[in-house]
């Protein structure tokens, strides 16, 4: 079990600057405020319930053993509850005050080993520690994630709540890494998600998985590249953090592993360089066809000029 972890000495700072230039924006306060009124925990679950299974001990076992196990070393005391959906190989952490309940997608409890179980486990648990519907904080995160899928707000604001989602994901990872206290075995992890792949159906060279991810990282830092990401931050850049994470005095001083010999600061100065440059819009890309929505909101745009100038005729 850790020693009395606080999430604020594991949370990125980027997470209160993005969250203070968001509170300056138009009715964000009010968004989180409505969020944190109307949120209905029985709903939540009930409705989780509907679409998923929730696994009892008997049917899962080792997955909620891992499960048990991530909770008792971050220090969390309360009901959990494991569920299973089909989907693409995922989990979530639905933010209810309690029980906790954890999803699965996929065929992740069958295609991780036990330090990546415990990873994705430690990282939904790390989300409920600091990013939970609890308090001010957790409203004002919930209220972020509806800007960053475009549900309200100006663009500007937008980009500023996903880039807030890519902060959150980095802190999640920590208490991920905190949870396995296996940098090979989070890279294993990362590896596995990212190709679909079992852990048991190759050798997996962490080492040079990491060497990739310290290149283009290296690569962004210096501008030559730019890391990716939407809500979520590419596979090479979160692997970089976990790895920049697992030098520091405070992993060092929390688990008694790693040498210890970065400063938390000093991470978080370089992983500052990498997010903070302006990012350009690659989610389009001019050479590829044009969406068929383009042409369907061309085609009603030409009807609706038409319809304007009079009566539309029929050739």
């Amino acid at each position: 079990v850790l020693p009395a972890l606080d999430p604020e000495r594991v949370r990125y700072r980027l997470e209160e600057e993005l969250l203070t230039q968001l509170g300056k924006t138009a009715d964000f306060d009010g968004l989180a405020a409505r969020w944190a009124g109307g949120f209905d925990a029985t709903r939540a679950r009930r409705d989780l319930l509907a679409r998923s299974l929730r696994l009892s001990p008997s049917m899962a076992p080792e997955a909620h053993a891992a499960l048990n196990d991530s909770a008792r070393v971050l220090g969390i005391r309360g009901a959990l509850e494991l569920y299973q959906s089909a989907g693409p190989e995922n989990a979530a952490m639905h933010l209810v005050p309690s029980p906790i309940l954890v999803e699965v997608q996929g065929h992740l409890l069958t295609q991780l080993d036990d330090a990546g179980l415990r990873m994705v486990f430690g990282h939904e648990l790390g989300h409920y520690l600091a990013h939970g519907s609890h308090g001010e904080r957790g409203a004002r995160h919930v209220a972020a994630r509806v800007l960053a899928r475009g549900g309200q707000g100006d663009v500007g604001a937008q980009r500023t709540a996903q880039l807030l989602q890519v902060a959150a994901e980095i802190t999640a990872d920590r208490f991920a890494l905190l949870s396995c206290q296996d940098l090979g075995g989070l890279l294993r992890a990362q590896m596995s998600i990212t190709t679909g792949l079992p852990v048991a159906a190759l050798t997996w060279d962490t080492e040079a998985y990491l060497a990739q991810c310290q290149e283009l990282m290296e690569a962004c830092l210096t501008g030559s590249d730019q890391a990716r990401h939407d809500t979520h931050p590419e596979h090479h850049l979160r692997a970089y953090a976990a790895w920049l994470f697992s030098e520091t005095d405070v992993y060092a001083e929390l688990t008694g592993q790693g040498p210890g010999t970065r400063s938390l600061t000093s991470v978080e100065d370089t992983l500052d360089r990498i997010l903070k440059r302006p990012e350009l819009n690659t989610d389009y890309d001019p050479l590829e066809p044009p969406p068929l929505e383009v042409h369907e909101c061309a085609l009603a745009g030409a009807v609706i000029v038409a319809w304007s100038d009079g009566p539309l005729a029929t050739e």
